[in-house]
């Protein structure tokens, strides 16, 4: 069973190696990168993606299992934030 990693990028385009972006959050078990630091990598590595239409987020995986996981209150404000309610 393999490790998870949660980093968020941000700010994301398409480089010669994968993918390259900035670091949006701050790293709780990976040292080697912090929040703000522009990194490249390969999209193999990416499990969970989002993009917004319109306002509205799309995808999101990872955003639905921890909206399932808070208190309702504050799930729902999360949801209006997003566009999905």
């Amino acid at each position: 069973m393999g490790v998870l990693f949660v980093i968020w990028v941000t700010d994301l385009t398409i480089s010669n190696t994968g993918f390259e972006g900035y670091i949006s959050n701050e790293p709780k078990t990976v040292k080697s990168v912090s929040h703000g630091q522009k990194v490249n990598f390969d999209s193999k590595i990416v499990t969970d993606w989002s993009y917004n239409n319109n306002g509205v987020k799309q995808d999101a995986y990872t955003f639905v299992v921890l909206l399932k996981r808070m208190p309702k209150e504050q799930a729902d404000y999360y949801k209006k934030l997003v566009g999905w309610k």
